[in-house]
């Protein structure tokens, strides 16, 4: 059975710091439902780690690798969605992706 790990950080546009405490989902795409393979929450540096196998995104014999891509929630809000870029035919293994989330700029003092 083939192994998926989908790792990397969470990083604020602005500052290129990880954030904290954010939810990443990492989905399979369908034509009709997608799949949700797992989730992970960001540590103190940013960083997630999630690890899957094909029992979470396979329901029809052509489905052979997924076609992922990744949500990113703070709290119950989407704050960033990588759906119009899908990683197609996601080989098993490792694969890193690095988010940049835009939060807004700190305002500087007149």
């Amino acid at each position: 059975m083939s192994s998926f790990r989908i790792f990397g950080r969470v990083l604020n546009d602005y500052s290129r710091r990880g954030i904290p405490g954010l939810r990443v989902e990492v989905w399979d795409k369908h034509v009709k439902d997608d799949h949700l393979c797992g989730t992970a929450v960001t540590d103190y540096r940013g960083a997630y780690q999630v690890e899957f196998d094909e029992s979470a995104y396979t329901d029809a014999p052509k489905d052979i690798l997924p076609d992922v891509y990744l949500k990113v929630f703070s709290g119950e809000k989407l704050i960033k969605s990588t759906e119009d870029n899908l990683r197609r035919n996601l080989p098993a293994g490792d694969t890193e992706i690095l988010l940049e989330v835009e939060l807004s700029k700190p305002r500087v003092a007149p």
